[in-house]
């Protein structure tokens, strides 16, 4: 279904750009909506800094201009978004390693000393 939020249904309008039979810009009707394949990740997202947020994945993108300016910017957050979560997860597994280290270390040196 298309968004009740007004900014966010236009902006969705604007990117599918689509004029209809009789030459006049289309409108959604009630009914209307659009399919996942029309987004990114299958599904839009309510978060206006996901790439999601409006339709964006089109076979004819080339006829449509308008999408290409406001895509390439939520485009970059989303990747940005991305590298900091991959960033992360990477620093959370560094940090869950060294704490085995740590303690397989400990293990050791206990053993030794105590000649377990």
């Amino acid at each position: 279904m298309f968004p009740v939020d007004q900014r966010r249904r236009e902006m969705w309008i604007q990117t599918i750009s689509h004029v209809g039979a009789s030459g006049r810009k289309w409108e959604p009707s009630a009914h209307d909506c659009v399919c996942g394949l029309h987004f990114v990740s299958d599904r839009p997202s309510q978060s206006d800094n996901d790439v999601n947020y409006v339709p964006t994945v089109f076979t004819d993108a080339k006829k449509r201009s308008n999408v290409t300016e406001h895509d390439s910017a939520r485009e970059e957050r989303a990747s940005k978004q991305s590298r900091t979560k991959e960033s992360y997860e990477e620093m959370e597994n560094a940090a869950t390693i060294l704490v085995e280290l740590s303690q397989s270390a400990y293990r050791s040196n206990f053993d030794v000393r105590y000649g377990r």
